[in-house]
């Protein structure tokens, strides 16, 4: 096929957005400045990666059902928080939300040219069960919402998987 001319106007229907916390930020206030500056944007939250300290990062959740990574990472500066980055799209695209076990764990994003599924926070309820037992769930996980989202495996395109302890799981 040829390829397409790009429209000069054409804007990105899922786009990043970098937010970096201030040393004397909170995580309530740093959840409140990028909800703020997503409401002054006029976008909609899809999927925010976190990235700080354990303890800060595991408790830091964007309102509005967004699926959520969080990363260990340290700042740069003494706060417990180094920020977020979340993907975003306009406020008037239509979002579909896919729960299960309680959170959302993706959405799917349709514009003229694709369909996007974004996953997050997917990971096994149990880390004393076995690896293969935990794999099997994580990627159980994956093939129902695919398939509530109308994908199949064959359909992603990248996948990230954060183990704790990547030596640990080898060993």
């Amino acid at each position: 096929p040829r390829p397409r001319a790009v429209d000069a106007e054409l804007q990105p229907t899922i786009a990043p957005r970098v937010f970096v916390s201030q040393a004397t930020e909170t995580p309530d206030e740093l959840i409140g400045r990028i909800r703020q500056d997503l409401q002054d944007a006029d976008e909609t939250g899809l999927l925010m990666i976190r990235f700080g300290r354990c303890g800060a990062v595991r408790s830091l959740v964007l309102p509005g059902d967004v699926p959520v990574l969080a990363l260990e990472a340290r700042p740069c500066h003494s706060g417990p928080l180094a920020g977020a980055f979340v993907y975003t799209c306009p406020s008037s695209v239509e979002v579909r939300r896919f729960r299960s076990e309680g959170r959302t764990h993706a959405v799917v994003v349709e514009d003229a040219d694709a369909r996007y599924c974004l996953f997050g926070g997917l990971g096994n309820l149990n880390p004393k069960s076995s690896r293969s037992t935990q794999t099997a769930h994580v990627l159980g996980q994956l093939d129902q919402i695919l398939e509530r989202g109308g994908f199949v495996f064959a359909d992603l395109v990248r996948t990230w998987f954060y183990n704790e302890d990547i030596l640990d799981w080898y060993g």
